[in-house]
């Protein structure tokens, strides 16, 4: 991907109500981070809302490569049904955007 800057390392926590995204880049220093806040309603609509963002901030600052959240099962099963919604739209825009999780 061109314009990748080395050592420029994207984190997601991922989740269909919200999701945050921070840039990092060595040593420890935090270049720039975003929560993405979705409306309630379709899941679709919700997914997309994310993926737009997180395509956005591909394009700006290019990663080197993504760490993403893993599931966490917990109490509510609903909750996490969504947070693997958004993780898996957020692991495709990663793999076509060609940034390695």
């Amino acid at each position: 991907m061109p314009g990748k800057l080395d050592g420029l390392i994207l984190g997601v926590d991922p989740g269909l109500a919200g999701t945050g995204f921070a840039l990092f880049a060595e040593p420890n220093l935090v270049l720039s981070c975003s929560t993405v806040v979705t409306i309630p309603g379709r899941d679709g609509a919700r997914l997309l809302t994310i993926t737009n963002h997180l395509r956005a901030l591909i394009a700006e600052h290019p990663p080197a490569e993504a760490s993403i959240e893993e599931l966490f099962m917990g109490r509510n099963a609903t909750s996490a049904v969504g947070v693997a919604q958004a993780r898996g739209a957020i692991l495709n825009v990663l793999e076509e955007c060609g940034v390695p999780v």
